[in-house]
């Protein structure tokens, strides 16, 4: 019969790229394994106006399952209608999996991201284990796991000001300042008293997300045990069956994680610009400073000209990625950079709209990343050998901060004033990482991390034990389906 793992990504990239390369490690590396990519139609639209080659992937099937919205690939549904969506997408999976119970390749395992938590309950309904995908560190899911500890210290509702807080009730996470907490996670009063039932809804959200993990079949996490063991020893202390299997972009490297990864999937949102290597190519060694803020971050424009001050000021050569759309109410680059300043600075600056992220990162110029820390990015940035310059935005990214300054020591952050960032704080970093002894800590301790990730996917490593297991367990299941299917 064979394995047959069914894949079903969260719709955004963050989230989109994780499960496919789970995907093609999978395919790939596990003979006569059968790999289902299920993706909404505007996934698919997105695929399709990229010409992805996930279209035409000889190892993974791509299936579309309705979510009755909108299917326009630059579309961005609110969380109100992706809520609103769900009873869909459950009805138009479970029909899929039950075609495919009655097909010669049933589903063996759905492997789903942690947000697809709705698809629970349908793995339940159809009688197969449901396995998670997770796509940021084990100490981020320790704050949705351990969400109640939250709730029974009085830190939510929130009240007091969050520069003044350090969270200090998460088993597994370290001491975390309130400015740098997961905001999703720390639902304010003002917010509870303006609604107190969304207030509710968000704390069912998280319970039904996580609150079950140790009933799932297994939580993968694409992380490093090296980097996440706290975390990760606390989750399994306590029943979830959570393994650390990343990063998954090495595993199909051609020596086991010694030479650099490509990315042949292309499942990039945007059209990327590789002219920018040919610019890179003209340039010093470790001169250029690469500035990107991932696939989703809305930046204030005042920011963005702060940073563009900044760089102008520092004499830094840099190139810039500024994404459509990625500026607060503003589309066109002239009216959202200061007047003047790309004829200022076009000896020395290049901006494009989309960069191939793995291959500038690997450059030669390249000498450090001014980034979001995004879970994707920062292993990527780890595994290239790249000091950190760091400047989160949401969601995961100030908790990622915390670890790569304070405990990883492989980057400098930029301090913010009042929640913003401003060209002399941005200025102070880039002289601190660039010249300093900081920096120099940073350049010299980001190699050793380098070192960790090659040999954590090489055999005998921690990853690559904790994928064999996985694929072992795999193989079980189906062998024991087939078993008691005769």
């Amino acid at each position: 019969m064979g394995v047959h793992v069914v894949l079903l990504p969260w719709t955004s990239q963050g989230h989109i790229t994780p499960v496919v390369q789970l995907g093609e490690v999978l395919a790939t590396r596990s003979e006569g394994f059968r790999v289902t990519l299920v993706v909404t139609a505007r996934v698919k639209a997105r695929f399709d106006r990229t010409a992805s080659p996930l279209l035409y992937h000889p190892l993974i099937i791509l299936q579309v399952i309705d979510d009755g919205l909108n299917p326009d690939p630059s579309y961005t549904p609110s969380f109100p209608e992706v809520i609103a969506s769900l009873p869909t997408q459950q009805q138009s999976l479970e029909s899929l999996l039950l075609a495919l119970a009655a097909s010669p390749h049933p589903a063996t395992c759905l492997i789903s991201g942690s947000f697809c938590s709705w698809s629970k309950s349908v793995a339940v309904k159809v009688g197969i284990p449901r396995a998670e995908l997770w796509s940021s560190p084990a100490f981020i899911y320790c704050i949705g796991f351990y969400h109640h500890c939250l709730l029974s210290s009085g830190l939510i509702p929130f009240k007091g000001k969050l520069e003044d807080t350090w969270i200090t009730c998460i088993p597994g996470l370290p001491p975390i300042r309130g400015t740098d907490f997961v905001k999703e996670f720390l639902q304010r009063q003002e917010d509870f008293e303006e609604d107190p039932e969304r207030f509710q809804r968000v704390c069912q959200y998280i319970k039904d997300t996580y609150g079950n993990a140790n009933e799932q079949y297994r939580i993968l996490v694409n992380s490093v045990y090296e980097l996440d063991s706290e975390a990760l020893d606390t989750l399994c202390a306590d029943g979830v069956q959570a393994l650390a299997i990343g990063p998954l972009f090495l595993h199909n490297t051609p020596n086991k994680g010694t030479e650099k990864p490509v990315n042949p999937l292309g499942i990039s949102a945007y059209e990327e610009d590789r002219s920018c290597l040919q610019w890179l190519d003209g340039k010093e060694k470790a001169s250029v400073l690469y500035i990107a803020f991932g696939s989703e971050a809305k930046i204030a424009k005042d920011e963005m000209q702060e940073l563009a001050h900044a760089l102008e000021a520092s004499e830094q050569r840099f190139l810039w990625v500024i994404r459509p759309e990625s500026v607060v109410d503003e589309t066109s680059i002239d009216s959202i950079l200061p007047e003047g300043f790309q004829e200022r600075v076009t000896e020395r600056g290049k901006i494009v709209s989309w960069a191939p992220q793995m291959d500038v990162l690997a450059h030669p110029s390249i000498v450090a990343f001014l980034s979001h820390c995004g879970w994707n990015s920062t292993l990527e940035t780890l595994w290239l050998g790249v000091p950190i310059l760091a400047w989160p935005q949401r969601a995961d990214q100030g908790v990622n901060k915390r670890f790569i300054e304070e405990h990883w020591k492989v980057g400098i952050a930029v301090e913010k004033h009042e929640g913003k960032a401003t060209r002399a704080s941005i200025g102070i970093a880039i002289r601190e990482l660039m010249q300093e002894e900081r920096g120099a800590i940073a350049r010299e301790r980001v190699k050793e991390y380098q070192e960790l990730l090659k040999k954590t996917v090489q055999e005998g490593g921690s990853s690559r034990r904790n994928l064999d297991k996985f694929i072992h367990d795999l193989c079980s299941l189906a062998d024991q389906k087939a078993e008691s299917s005769v």
